[in-house]
């Protein structure tokens, strides 16, 4: 496995990532929990679960993008621009 991968998969951790109380990152995750749990509310279970089923999804598809796009990144600024890319 590349050092970029486990770095980016959480095996390799040069510092934790914290969220700053108050900051803009933090009301806009809390706003959009708010909506989301709005939206849940208003569902039945059957269209409760298949949205869960497509935002899982999603969130699979997200996490292999954005770490093809972190191993690129820095392949690009390693002079290798000739990084791989998931299907493409």
């Amino acid at each position: 496995m590349y050092v970029l991968n486990q770095l980016w998969g959480g095996k390799i951790m040069p510092m934790e990532r914290c969220v700053r109380r108050g900051s803009e990152y933090q009301r806009v995750s809390r706003e959009v929990c708010g909506k989301i749990d709005e939206i849940l509310a208003a569902l039945t279970p059957e269209t409760r679960r298949q949205l869960e089923e497509i935002s899982n999804l999603k969130s699979e598809i997200n996490m292999m993008e954005n770490e093809d796009y972190f191993v690129y990144g820095f392949r690009l600024g390693g002079g290798n621009g000739a990084g791989h890319r998931r299907g493409v």
